[in-house]
């Protein structure tokens, strides 16, 4: 689940029935929102690009790209939230390998 702390407006990533674990997502919902649109206007950028016919190779390479360019953009908006095994660094590599096609 993906929660708003009522205390500062973060935002968390918290495991359904489990007790313990919650994530840091983003510092803040606005943060959050930003990345969020970040990530919907170059993946669907990427997306037209397949769908002019960027293949093989550069269509690879175009994923990293765009997983590279999100990740510099979260950490201009909000360094805090790209360590190892958060949400964002997954997401990241799930981008990357190209599992948003």
């Amino acid at each position: 689940m993906v929660c708003v702390s009522a205390v500062d407006s973060s935002v968390w990533e918290v495991p359904v029935n489990e007790t313990g674990g919650e994530s840091l997502i983003n510092s803040s919902i606005d943060s959050f929102l930003e990345i969020m649109a970040i990530c919907e206007d170059l993946i669907s950028r990427h997306e037209r690009a397949d769908d002019e016919g960027e293949l093989g190779e550069e269509h690879i390479e175009r994923w990293i790209e765009t997983s590279e360019s999100i990740c510099r953009r979260i950490e201009e908006i909000d360094p805090s939230s790209l360590f190892a095994g958060s949400y964002w660094s997954d997401f990241l590599s799930d981008v990357a390998n190209g599992d948003y096609e």
